[in-house]
C-alpha cells in the first residue's frame, strides 16, 4: 500500500506541480473530513431510527407499559383467569371425549339390537284390523309410496 501511495504522490506532483500540491492536499483533506462527518451523521440517524422501531415493536420493555397493566381492575383480571381455567377444563374434556379408546366401536350385544318378535307384529296388525278400519294402516316405504298415490 505504501508503494501505491508513493506512486500517486509522484503522479500528482508531475501533473499539478509543486506549488499547487499543498492546496490540493488541503482540499482533499477537507473533502475526506466532510465525507466522514456525513457518513457518521447518516450512521447515527440510521441507528436512532432502528432504536425507535425497536421501541415501537417491543412496548413491554417500556416503563409505561408496566403501569398500564396495574390500571386494569381486579374484577376483570379475575374474570379473565376464570375464563382461562374454564377453557383449559373444556379442552381437557374434549380431549377425553375424542380419545381413541372412547371413539372405538363397542361390540353390540343381542339385547341391545334385537328386533321385536314376529308375534307382536301380527297381534298388533290383528288388533288394528278388528277395530273400525278393516285395513291396517302401515307406513309406506320408499317403493310403496309411488303405488299408494296412484
Amino acid at each position: 500500500m505504501n508503494g501505491e501511495m508513493l506512486f500517486i504522490f509522484f503522479l500528482a506532483l508531475l501533473l499539478f506541480g509543486p506549488k499547487k500540491l499543498p492546496e490540493i492536499g488541503r482540499q482533499i483533506g477537507r473533502f475526506i473530513a466532510e465525507f466522514k462527518r456525513a457518513s457518521n451523521d447518516f450512521k447515527n440517524q440510521l441507528q436512532s431510527e432502528i432504536e425507535k422501531a425497536e421501541e415501537k415493536t417491543t412496548p413491554s420493555t417500556q416503563p409505561g407499559a408496566q403501569k398500564s397493566s396495574s390500571l386494569v381492575p381486579p374484577a376483570i383480571v379475575s374474570a379473565i383467569s376464570e375464563i382461562d381455567s374454564a377453557r383449559a377444563e373444556l379442552l381437557k374434556t374434549a380431549r377425553m371425549a375424542f380419545a381413541p379408546q372412547n371413539l372405538a366401536p363397542q361390540s353390540a350385544s343381542p339385547e341391545t339390537i334385537s328386533a321385536p318378535p314376529a308375534e307382536a307384529i301380527t297381534i298388533s296388525m290383528q288388533a288394528s284390523a278388528t277395530s273400525e278400519n278393516p285395513k291396517p294402516k302401515l307406513a309406506p316405504t320408499s317403493g310403496d309410496s309411488a303405488q299408494q298415490t296412484g
